[in-house]
């Protein structure tokens, strides 16, 4: 079951600022463009800016992208014969031992331990020529 997490940019409403900008904390390659806008206009002032669900989206937005594009080099697996795209049973494989990984996690580091290592096994196990993975990136099956 996918599960969806607030990326918690954080303010508390009421509160005394922690940061001496006008931007609250948050992972920088999150921000979103009004964000940035925002601190280019108001720099050395008491404004603050408040984030609302359009930072929040635009977080997400971000982290999507980075999943669906493999930006990162260390998260492409190189294939001979590859053949894409890859049949339905493939994702699913994939998708049902992702979620099983991460089921009973208690903690983000967790999670990222349990994840980190399913994917390795998974990579493995789809270089590995023969294996049922190999076969269907493959179509060899």
């Amino acid at each position: 079951m996918p599960v969806l997490v607030d990326f918690g940019i954080g303010w508390l409403a009421e509160e005394p600022p922690l940061t001496h900008g006008p931007l609250p904390p948050c992972t920088a390659e999150y921000r979103s463009p009004e964000a940035l806008r925002f601190a280019r206009a108001h720099t050395g002032g008491q404004a603050r800016y408040v984030a609302d669900a359009g930072d929040e989206l635009w977080a997400l937005g971000v982290i999507l992208y980075w999943l669906l594009t493999a930006e990162d080099p260390a998260n492409k697996v190189r294939i001979p014969g590859h053949k894409g795209p890859h049949p339905r049973e493939y994702h699913e494989e994939v998708f049902e031992r992702l979620g099983k990984a991460v089921r009973n996690c208690e903690t983000t580091v967790q999670c990222q331990e349990a994840l980190t290592q399913e994917l390795k096994l998974l990579a493995e196990q789809i270089r590995t020529v023969g294996s049922r993975l190999n076969k269907r990136v493959t179509r060899t099956q």
